[in-house]
């Protein structure tokens, strides 16, 4: 859920001005900053029941030395540093975590969905006159950190590259915290301000430009405002996260992690020594440190006179001796109510009876267009190119298939299998149905991609090794595992390794016969038979979106047209038509926002699968189980000027819009396959 934030408040500079400013920023418009911009509705009912018990409560002291706040169930309470009866300070549906107190007492700031989506927002220590400052819909915030003055929050801000920022209190957009070099962000998570306000402690992640994937998942590190510089504090082999300070600024906490265990320590930053404070206590959630949607530990923290650290492990609240290490219950009661949202679940019957498949997958036209292939619930099916038609199963075998490609005469479908306990090979059927299918390959094998030469008399596949297909899977691949391109007569017999794919997919044929064209990173290329004389052809990029000051995203594919002309190209899961150009060179760039050849949109709901026609004269994509074919010669890659600037002295009713794939040009057929439902 998203909102929308009326409320703009210019970021507030730390200066001498600044620091004698009256807090004027909240005399206009008070009453409505202090409402959600999207209020959480929808109450039905209250649940209500007490406990002496929590997990994952966060806790802070306030200054008055006598009351802790702390986190339950999504609403905030305060609770007497002796224990006892725990008072809810914040209610409603909105989720309410991770209250930490300003060294000045004045404000509690927390983490809330409250407005519609979770941001940073700050309230009285009683609970009253809450206020946002933050103010995101695409991303949350974790771990909430005052500066000593009490004027700025440090937060972490879970972006694609999550980044710890600093909110004023007065508002504004927000500072993100960067290193001593020129643009050297860094990110962490968990921070704790000295308070002399010179240092900044967090949980720094090992991989500095995002989030780890290595154990251990972080260490504590120190930032120093003033530079910009940063010291790794900890190395230990257990990791070291969640640094808490001491009211005098002489000790640092952190946990940490013994064996399978979480415990915390104490370092003293005079001396160094370093010690355990108290073990065991909650694991912690490094393996979670992406970052963690509320931390790896949850929050604790110093009593006021820094001779105790109190924090929540096995649903209590303890208190633990600096100098001794004894613990303590805090014993406490809460009573809870929590606001029941409606219920948005609906009931619905199970269809009974046979099954219509819903999704088809790697169609493909035979060469004179009038029969359609397709795997569907792991078998080859074929099915006249007609409206209305019904589609049968071509094979009778148990084995899983997938892949079905013509041969160039349409009298063959070459196909792949795949078992879970014996690999997978090529084979190929008669396209009439008759006969038994022929395997072609006799090394089981991961195959993949595959495709005939012109000629007919050739396979082109992708192989993988079969023990590793089991075993791993990849963004770019979607496979995980190295390919390399293999080619093996069409009636079967010994491959050949033409070459090493080095992330490579989807081999195909354009004008030339003698080249095969495929896809990497780098977008399409083009190398001989034999692997040799690569060329680099095209390269499609598509809009940023919200990925701002990054390079544009890469086309998922590229197909070039059997005549060299034209290529599709799949971006953002759209299908475009782009013309090309032989110049030589490094390859030609375009961007389908702003095409430096003709390029046309041809989907608007999208693809799953495209390609061309055999004679190149067609385009076909499908989503689902439909299939959509359009000719080439109906895709406008410019509008007539004449006829632009004669629409522009009329005046036309608005018309409705109409899809691109509803195109009069566009044929639509309904793959459908009907099989008997598993029944239990």
């Amino acid at each position: 859920m998203t909102h929308i934030n009326s409320r703009k408040i210019c970021l507030a500079i730390a200066s001498t001005a600044i620091l004698v400013m009256p807090l004027l920023a909240y005399t206009a418009d008070d009453e409505k900053k202090k409402e959600p911009d999207l209020p959480l509705e929808g109450k039905t009912e209250t649940l209500a029941f007490s406990t002496d018990e929590g997990s994952w409560l966060s806790i802070d002291v306030l200054p008055d030395g006598k009351t802790l706040v702390f986190d339950l169930l999504g609403d905030l309470y305060t609770l007497a540093i002796a224990g006892g009866q725990a008072t809810r300070i914040t209610s409603g549906l909105g989720y309410d975590s991770q209250p930490t107190v300003s060294p000045d007492g004045n404000w509690i700031a927390f983490v809330s969905d409250r407005s519609g989506s979770v941001n940073v927002w700050i309230a009285k220590p009683d609970g009253s006159d809450a206020l946002k400052l933050s103010d995101e819909s695409q991303f949350e915030f974790i771990s909430p950190a005052w500066t000593a003055d009490s004027r700025y929050i440090v937060v972490t801000k879970t972006a694609l590259k999550p980044e710890l920022t600093m909110y004023h209190i007065d508002g504004g957009s927000g500072v993100t915290l960067a290193g001593a070099e020129e643009d050297d962000k860094f990110w962490g998570v968990g921070a704790a301000a000295s308070p002399d306000g010179r240092y900044l402690y967090f949980a720094k992640g090992e991989e500095s430009n995002g989030p780890v994937k290595t154990f251990p998942a972080a260490q504590v590190s120190r930032y120093e405002f003033s530079t910009g510089n940063i010291d790794q504090i900890t190395r230990g082999e257990g990791g070291a996260f969640r640094p808490e300070i001491s009211p005098d600024g002489s000790q640092l906490v952190y946990g940490t992690r013994d064996e399978t265990r979480t415990g915390l320590r104490i370092r003293d930053l005079v001396t160094g020594a370093d010690r355990w404070l108290t073990y065991p206590i909650q694991r912690d959630a490094q393996e979670n440190f992406r970052p963690p949607s509320r931390d790896v530990l949850p929050g604790y923290s110093f009593t006021t006179d820094g001779d105790a650290v109190i924090y929540n492990a096995d649903g209590k609240i303890w208190r633990v001796n600096v100098d001794s290490g004894q613990r303590q219950e805090i014993p406490f009661t809460a009573d809870i109510e929590l606001d029941i949202g409606p219920d948005l679940t609906a009931p619905y019957r199970v269809e009974q009876g046979d099954l219509t498949a819903t999704l088809i997958h790697d169609p493909r036209l035979s060469p004179d267009g009038e029969e359609l292939a397709a795997s569907v619930l792991t078998k080859i099916y074929l099915m006249d190119a007609e409206p209305g038609a019904q589609a049968a199963r071509l094979t009778s075998g148990d084995a899983w298939e997938f892949k079905p490609v013509w041969s160039p005469d349409g009298r063959w479908i070459a196909y792949v299998t795949w078992s879970m306990n014996d690999g997978g090979h090529i084979w190929r059927t008669r396209s009439n149905g008759r006969g038994n299918p022929q395997q072609l390959t006799d090394i089981p094998a991961f195959y993949t991609d595959l495709v005939y030469s012109p000629d007919g008399e050739t396979l082109l596949a992708m192989r993988g090794n079969e023990y590793m297909r089991h075993q791993t899977f990849s963004e770019f691949t979607g496979l995980g595992i190295p390919l390399e391109l293999v080619s093996l007569p069409s009636g079967g017999g010994e491959q050949t390794i033409v070459t090493s794919a080095n992330g490579a997919r989807s081999p195909h044929f354009g004008a030339a016969e003698e080249r095969v064209y495929m896809i990497d990173e780098a977008g399409l290329f083009s190398i001989q038979l034999d692997g040799s004389d690569r060329r680099d052809e095209l390269v499609v990029t598509g809009p940023l979106g919200n990925r701002r000051g990054e390079k544009p995203p890469m086309a998922e594919s590229i197909r070039i047209g059997p005549d060299g002309k034209h290529v599709l190209a799949f971006v953002n899961k759209q299908v475009w038509a782009i013309a090309t150009a032989s110049i030589g060179g490094k390859a030609p760039t375009v961007d389908v926002r702003s095409p430096a050849l003709p390029a046309a949109q041809l989907t608007d709901i999208g693809a799953d699968f495209f390609g061309w026609t055999a004679d190149g004269k067609s385009i076909w994509w499908a989503i689902g189980k439909s299939f959509y074919q359009r000719p080439l010669a109906s895709v406008v890659f410019r509008e007539d000027d004449e006829e632009e600037s004669e629409n522009d002295d009329e005046e036309e009713e608005e018309s409705p819009f109409v899809a691109k794939d509803e195109h009069e040009a566009v044929v639509k057929l309904s793959f459908d396959v009907v099989v008997p439902r598993n029944t239990p």
